[in-house]
């Protein structure tokens, strides 16, 4: 049993201050365990050193190994102007350093000027510079302010909690008003800066369109500085998009012009102003710029201001009609009960989208907690809730857990320390913890729970369900038993604690398995994703990623009268846009697909939709509702349509919370005699154990092809239940996915059975359940089993070993159906795939598709995957990603890739250990190899050498080349003219990968050169994470408008 969960007892100080610090602490750890998009570059961050004193032979050590170094932290390490000199000899060196943070050390203005003479040499790249705390003073100015006037490079700039003074923030300013500087981000808080900066920093606004986030809190600056920023906040070339203003000295008199600034400046979507005491008077000012249609603040810090329960109504209001505001703090302000009641009616609202609400030390009690249920029970976007610091008391608490039970609750972090609670509300917070799935962090710090409390949330922990990452019990007190107990749970849980640093690339990949294997976030993919069709049918209104309302709404529902697709993924639809989609449903007899996957459609939205599917003239036959947030509440609406509508095929309800209740009720549905469901897919429905009977049930309808219920928690009772089902006469399930399962080697002998029966079984999917080799060995029964034609297996995640690879190597060599195989991350190492080859190359063997992600391998064992590579004819695609194969290995599989025989058209080749060293072979391939049509070789340190000689293999007439990934290579402008030359030339190139390279100005403008020729073709240019002027940013936009067919993504 895994349960991801962190006792922690003392070990989070940060977690307890106020202001900002435990939030920037919260959002590491959530950009770490979702995959964010910033963290999936293999941008290592060699030395990452925090509170360790460093000298002596440790300091050289380290030293020597910042060579190569993209990013250097060493924060708090006592630091001084001695290893300063150092870092300039770094900084001289290594023009592939980016980041170099050096926050918490006694620096100095004489270390900082050395650290500047590094900077200033033509070598020097480094973007971002951190120097917070390091005893600064405006002596050191002039050597940043020169730094700035001549590295358009350094575009994050974070200086906080030095007294640079008055003075010191002139000088600085100079160098921002420099036109090389080209500065995106600045941290100037705590510097002891004073209304006489205004002018200069009102200046800077006004010159910089670059400058999207300017943090100025802690400074003494007054109404009469405000307003002057203000001036120049409103400035038209004043792209402004985070503003910090905390502590400023910030009263009523200067909220009108934060108004204006509001009102008229859409890009402001971040406003920090907490701890400025202008009080109700000067929130009611704020809030008529907030309430602008014009405002699109996201984040709203109002923590500290004075603001009583007269600011509710307003702020409750706010929260109602802005659907941009997703976070707002207002701690250490006197709502009172009565303020809380007002907010919690704006909460309600259908409108409201808030995600994060800060509460604490509001002058709350237990009597405003049943509005609190309420809101708990109705809203499903808010994620966050801290509420601590207040009386809630046993009561109060009691209430919330209510709330926080109900299926439509979707909190994800609750904070409830300090409120009076006791081990009298414990039971109510342990079944949160044992049911509330989405639960992820739960704080309970400073309440008198004794050991009969904590001991009722250990055990909640222990609870299978329980997905808590951390609960934090800070200042509890409790005995040495409990003690011991807490400890062991945290020892037997291990994982989730690294979060605080952020997962390691390799874990981030695991996380996030990108589909068609291509090197793309999750933001990105869908904009790629919709080049193809999706079905048979044309996409008629084809739309992703737009807010659809108003006239475009209503334009957009009166072209669909006669449409036979329609997709509006991730377009904010609600239940009042199904209102016009069943008008369309009940009088479009040519509707075949509909598709509104990632919209908060809800319950009662679909209830809407099904009406117009039930009318006599809808003949839908696709209907895609994935991630709608959904519950079991609208699944009798959806077995009304499954009785009802023999036409209806094909059903897609994934990533919706239906439950066990949900899914016996569309069971109902799909065993009705006029239900002619052939294709079936709730991944991630929160179905259990108790579902197995009837989806058994199911299995025995001969219309039924495929079923997709992976990433439920089924367990092997009901794998062996399903399988009984698979075996009966009637069923002719072709793809059947179980991925994430729970499955174990317990039931792998009964899906052997059901392999060696059931030839009509095409498509098996059990990767991500711990089967091992034990389990596989059960496998392979069936596999070899004449009867068995699988063509699809995927085994990613199993934990299999080299001691599964002789028996896989059988199956190939005896199995001639199976075409694609997953082992990805399993430690099969050499040993295992040496074994693998044998099978591969067997005559026999037929295999199309092979991927090997994270399999430990190296070059041992290339020589033998060379030979598979270049006899195995039919071998189409081969995915090699995250093993360390290195120069070497590279050399021998292009040896396989040249020989005439092989037909490979895929390769990936990702974070392989790669150099500029191979780059001659693979140019060779390139020249000669007529059939590879996609190439993965980005995250290897290629650089400008390595590009320029895969460039030449690109310009060769033999090369066919449609889609090459580059991104990541340490490439720079002084390749771009041979990537240009590829542009402009090879007309059967569509896609091309540059992210994360450093090829600036100079390097995009070479490539949009290219791109305007005519014999261009490219449909993808991926520009993703490289820095350029905002005159650059623009050509790119007007280039992408000038080719319609083209989109850069950026």
């Amino acid at each position: 049993m895994q349960i991801e969960a962190v006792i922690s007892l003392a070990k989070a100080p940060a977690r307890q201050l106020g202001g900002r610090f435990g939030r920037r602490w919260r959002s590491l750890a959530v950009r770490s365990s979702a995959g964010y998009p910033g963290l999936t570059s293999t941008l290592k961050m060699d030395p990452d050193i925090q509170c360790e004193e460093l000298t002596g032979s440790r300091w050289t050590e380290l030293v020597s190994s910042m060579k190569n170094s993209k990013t250097i932290r060493l924060d708090d390490c006592s630091l001084s102007r001695s290893h300063c000199e150092d870092l300039c000899s770094v900084l001289s060196t290594n023009q592939s350093l980016k980041e170099l943070k050096l926050s918490n050390n006694e620096l100095k203005d004489e270390g900082v000027e050395v650290l500047c003479k590094g900077l200033l040499t033509p070598s020097c790249n480094l973007e971002l510079l951190w120097l917070q705390n390091c005893s600064l003073t405006g002596a050191c100015c002039e050597s940043l302010r020169s730094v700035l006037s001549k590295k358009p490079s350094l575009t994050e700039l974070h200086l906080g909690d030095n007294k640079l003074e008055t003075a010191g923030g002139k000088v600085l300013c100079k160098g921002l008003l420099d036109s090389n500087c080209k500065i995106r981000n600045l941290t100037l808080s705590y510097c002891e800066l004073t209304k006489d900066n205004a002018e200069l920093l009102t200046s800077v606004l006004h010159a910089k369109p670059t400058l999207k986030e300017l943090n100025l809190s802690n400074n003494e600056l007054g109404d009469a500085a405000i307003k002057q920023l203000c001036r120049g906040l409103m400035d038209s070339n004043c792209n402004l998009e985070l503003l910090h203003l905390e502590n400023c000295g910030v009263t009523a008199e200067s909220c009108a012009d934060l108004s204006n600034v509001l009102r008229t400046k859409p890009s402001l979507i971040d406003l920090a102003v907490g701890d400025n005491k202008f009080g109700d008077a000067g929130l009611a000012l704020l809030c008529q710029g907030l309430l602008h249609p014009n405002c699109k603040v996201q984040k709203l810090w109002l923590w500290e201001c004075d603001l009583t329960a007269a600011s509710c109504k307003d702020l409750s209001n706010l929260i109602r009609t802005k659907e941009s505001l997703i976070e707002m703090s207002l701690i250490t302000n006197s709502l009172g009960d009565a303020g809380m009641d007002l907010l919690c009616q704006g909460l309600k609202d259908p409108k409201c989208k808030l995600q994060s609400l800060w509460l604490r030390e509001c002058g709350l009690t237990s009597a405003c907690c049943e509005s609190i249920r309420s809101v708990l029970s109705a809203n499903t976007s808010l994620k966050e809730l801290q509420i601590g610091s207040n009386k809630l008391e046993d009561e109060g608490v009691k209430l919330i857990c209510e709330g926080l039970r109900q299926p439509s609750c979707n909190i994800e972090s609750i904070w409830l320390g300090d409120s009076d609670a006791t081990a009298g509300c414990c039971d109510s917070i342990a079944a949160v913890i044992s049911t509330k799935q989405c639960l992820r962090e739960i704080d309970l710090s400073n309440n008198m729970l004794e050991d009969a409390g904590v001991r009722k949330l250990y055990e909640a922990v222990k609870s299978p369900n329980c997905k808590l990452k951390h609960l934090v019990l800070y200042d509890i007190y409790w005995s040495s038993e409990v003690d011991d107990e807490l400890q062991a749970l945290e020892e037997s849980k291990p994982g989730p604690a690294r979060a605080l640093l952020g997962l390691s690339t390799r874990e981030v990949l695991q996380l996030w398995r990108v589909e068609a294997d291509l090197s793309l976030s999750r933001e990105i993919w869908p904009l790629l994703k919709s080049s193809g069709p999706t079905s048979p049918f044309k996409m008629d209104i084809d739309i992703e990623c737009q807010e659809l309302s108003g006239s475009r709404w209503t334009e957009l529902v009166s072209s669909m009268k006669d449409c036979k697709a329609i997709r509006l993924d991730y377009c904010k639809l609600s239940r009042s846009h199904c209102e016009d989609l069943c008008s369309v449903l009940s009088t479009n007899q040519s509707l075949k697909e509909l598709k509104l996957d990632h919209n908060e459609l809800k319950d009662e939205g679909v209830e809407v939709l099904c009406k117009g599917l039930l009318t006599p003239s809808c003949n839908l036959e696709l209907l895609w509702l994935e991630n709608c947030n959904l519950t079991g509440a609208c699944c009798e609406s959806l077995r009304s349509v499954l009785s009802a509508k023999p036409s209806l095929t094909d059903l897609h309800l994934s990533r919706n919370k239906l439950d066990t209740s949900g899914g016996k009720v569309l069971c109902q549905g799909l065993l009705d005699a006029n239900c002619k469901a052939q294709s079936l897919v709730m991944r991630s429905c929160e179905l259990r154990g108790d579902n197995a009977e009837m989806l058994t049930s199911i299995l025995s309808k001969a219309t039924l092809k495929k079923l997709d219920i992976s990433n439920n928690k089924l367990g092997d009772a009901a794998i062996k239940q399903l399988c009984q089902g698979l075996m009966d006469p009637n069923s002719n399930l072709q793809l059947l996915h179980l991925e994430n399962c729970d499955i174990t080697a317990d039931s792998c002998g009964d899906l052997a059975t059901v392999l060696s029966t059931k030839p009509l079984l095409l498509d098996l999917a059990v990767g991500k359940n711990n089967i091992g080799d034990a389990g596989f060995t059960l496998l392979c029964k069936g596999l070899v089993y004449p009867n068995c034609n699988i063509q699809k297996l995927c085994l990613d995640t199993c934990g299999m070993t080299a001691d599964s690879c002789g028996d896989l190597a059988t199956v190939l060599s005896t199995n001639p159906s199976l075409l694609d195989l997953a082992l990805d991350n399993n430690n099969i190492g050499d040993v295992g795939l040496i074994l693998l080859c044998k099978g591969l190359i067997h005559p026999k063997c037929n295999i199309q598709k092979l991927w090997l992600w994270e399999c430990h391998f190296t070059a041992v064992a290339c020589k033998d995957l060379a030979n598979v590579i270049g006899t195995k004819e039919s071998l189409r695609r081969i995915s090699l990603t995250l093993n360390e194969l290195g120069d070497a290995g590279m050399e021998m599989l292009c040896q396989g890739l040249k020989d005439p025989k092989c037909k490979l058209q895929f390769l990936s080749l990702k974070e392989c250990g790669l150099t500029s060293a191979c780059c001659e072979s693979l140019r060779s391939v390139l020249s000669t190899k007529q059939s590879l049509k996609h190439l993965e070789i980005g995250s290897n340190r290629l650089k400008d050498e390595g590009a320029k000689l895969i460039c030449e293999g690109l310009l060769d007439t033999n090369c066919n080349l449609e889609t090459i990934w580059l991104g990541e290579s340490e490439l720079t402008a002084a390749c771009c003219d041979s990537l240009a030359a590829v542009i402009r030339t090879k007309q059967c190139l569509r896609y091309l990968g540059l992210d994360l390279n450093r090829l600036e100005n100079e390097g995009v403008r070479k490539l949009c050169e290219a791109v305007r020729s005519p014999n261009c073709k490219l449909k993808y240019l991926m520009l993703y994470d490289i820095y350029w002027s905002s005159e650059v940013e623009a050509e790119l936009r007007a280039l992408e408008e000038s080719k319609p067919g083209l989109k850069i993504i950026f």
